[in-house]
Parts: structure tokens; sequence; C-alpha cells
């Protein structure tokens, strides 16, 4: 079963040279993925490769490499921002251990 989309949604204007393009992306994720080579046979046999269309620029392009660098940049910018946080907290605890220090020293604690 397949959805006959003839229009734009709303709001987007109707342009002639341009097809109409309707997508569905479905995905099977596993938390834990198989590791025995029948498994991993099973799940990949259904994969198929990209079918060149007329409509090659409308559709846009997946590049398995490209996801992946980007989620490894991505991965790496958010290690680098938790050790600079976590760096910048273990700053500020010590020098509040300082700041009480001085406090006690001064007797106003």
């Amino acid at each position: 079963m397949h959805r006959l989309k003839l229009y734009p949604p709303p709001g987007v204007p109707f342009v002639v040279d341009s097809p109409v393009v309707d997508e569905h992306y479905d995905e099977v994720v596993f938390n834990s993925p198989p590791t025995d080579a029948t498994a991993l046979a099973r799940l990949t046999a259904g994969a198929v490769a990209e079918v060149p269309t007329p409509y090659g620029e409308s559709l846009g392009s997946f590049s398995a490499d490209a996801d992946l660098s980007r989620i490894q940049a991505a991965r790496r910018y958010v290690l680098d921002r938790r050790l600079e946080l976590h760096d910048r907290l273990m700053r500020a605890r010590l020098e509040a251990h300082r700041e009480k220090d001085e406090l006690r020293a001064l007797g106003a604690l």
C-alpha cells in the first residue's frame, strides 16, 4: 500500500518543474546487535543498492560513510565538552574549598 501524493503540503508553493516527493523511512534498531554470522547475514540480506532515478536531485542522497563521520564528530565534540566542563567543575570545587578554608582561618565560619 502506498499513498498517492499529487500536491505539496499546505503552505508549500506548487512548482511545476519539480516533482512532489513523499518519502517514508523505516529502520530497525538493535540495542545489542547479534554477533553470530548467520544472524548478521539475515539482517543484511535485504540490503538494496540505491537505484538511480531522474528525480535524484530532488530526493537527495544517503551516504553511510558521511553519516558515520558526522556521528563520530558529534561524539568527539560531546566527549571534549564533557571533559572541559568536568575540569571547570573540579576547579570550581577546589576554589570553593580554598575559600571555605580561608573563611575558617579568619573565624567567619
